[in-house]
């Protein structure tokens, strides 16, 4: 009986090392299955290399963050001053337009008394034309008359020698 417990201890104690050894065997699976980084042993040169690589890469970093807000502040100043012509442009846009509308009443204004004053040298000339003729009527009968006074003073002329 003896041997027998000796023996079943052994089996227990080999079935508890057994199922040791498979629990250990799983247990070097499951955190590379739940962490997947993996621990690298690396040289100093190596690691100096990649911290002079990431010094460089925050360094080129700053270097394009700088550049960004460079940039940002020319657009937002080309932005500024492009709101300013714009508004510079509505407002001459603005007074072209005031302009030219006065333009175009002055023009009007213009073209009405120039028709006004068209009028009127037409009524002066139609004026002028009718005293030319009255004149050259007045003048054709006091020529007339002249000449009727001349023929008239030469007849009484003529009878006057005739009868002495």
């Amino acid at each position: 009986m003896c041997g027998r417990i000796l023996s079943n201890h052994f089996f227990r104690c080999f079935f508890a090392l057994y199922c040791l050894t498979l629990f250990c065997f799983y247990s070097q699976d499951v955190p590379a299955q739940e962490n997947p980084q993996r621990w690298f042993l690396i040289s100093e040169s190596e690691l100096r290399s990649i911290e002079q690589y990431k010094q460089n890469s925050e360094m080129e970093k700053q270097s394009w963050l700088s550049q960004v807000r460079s940039l940002s502040l020319r657009a937002e100043r080309s932005e500024r001053d492009s709101m300013s012509l714009n508004s510079q442009l509505s407002r001459a846009r603005e007074q072209n337009r005031s302009l030219e509308k006065s333009f175009y009443e002055y023009e009007q204004g213009k073209l009405i008394l120039l028709s006004s004053k068209n009028g009127e040298i037409e009524t002066l000339k139609q004026e002028l034309a009718d005293e030319k003729r009255k004149s050259n009527l007045r003048l054709f009968i006091i020529i007339l008359c002249v000449l009727l006074n001349v023929i008239i003073c030469f007849l009484l002329t003529f009878i006057f020698f005739k009868r002495k």
